[in-house]
């Protein structure tokens, strides 16, 4: 009996070993924490736009086809390509956009196969009627590093509805900090 009992803890660490991915270290050939300017330089081509976002952090827009050195996931097809910069300049989220019908398939099957079941799976809902599902919502969190989001809305209108992205939780943990004192100080100013 006791034998039998270890037998099965052993597979049991062991399946949970095989699915204990690394954190990737960045998004197409974009190392984590790397400045606008590097990913400038990298591919060799300027951005199709710079916007702000929230907060001071700055975004880095390119179409898909710009000839980028992209992770590719199976055979998706990609509509755009955007790249998140903290106010400090340091590379934290990137994202990509593509038409849910020809791929989300593709890219569920890539992210289960290298990272296992999802952690959560929340379905997107309408706002005036909950019990109207318009999506999907898939979570990983590797290492406690980096979340991967992989969802779809029905409701684009742009034929753009789905979107898989990658968010470096250190640089995004103190981009949380900076807007908590930031709203500090204008409280204390009020």
């Amino acid at each position: 009996m006791k034998k039998a009992i270890l037998i099965i803890i052993s597979l049991l660490i062991l399946s949970n070993v095989a699915w204990a991915q690394k954190a990737p270290d960045g998004f197409g050939g974009l190392k984590w924490g790397s400045s606008i300017e590097k990913l400038k330089e990298m591919v060799n081509i300027e951005p199709r736009e710079i916007f702000d976002l929230p907060g001071g952090e700055k975004s880095a827009y390119f179409s898909a086809y710009d000839k980028l050195n992209m992770e590719k996931i199976g055979e998706a097809k990609v509509t755009y390509y955007s790249y998140s910069f903290s106010k400090s300049g340091k590379f934290y989220l990137a994202r990509v956009d593509f038409p849910k019908d020809l791929n989300f398939d593709i890219f569920l099957k890539a992210l289960i196969m290298k990272y296992g079941n999802p952690k959560s799976m929340t379905p997107l809902v309408l706002k005036i009627n909950p019990k109207a599902r318009i999506g999907t919502e898939y979570t990983w969190i590797i290492e406690n590093k980096v979340e991967i989001n992989l969802s779809f809305n029905d409701m684009e209108q742009r034929g753009v509805n789905g979107m898989l992205s990658y968010l470096y939780l250190p640089i995004w943990r103190e981009i949380l900090k900076e807007k908590e004192k930031d709203a500090v100080k204008t409280k204390d100013k009020l």
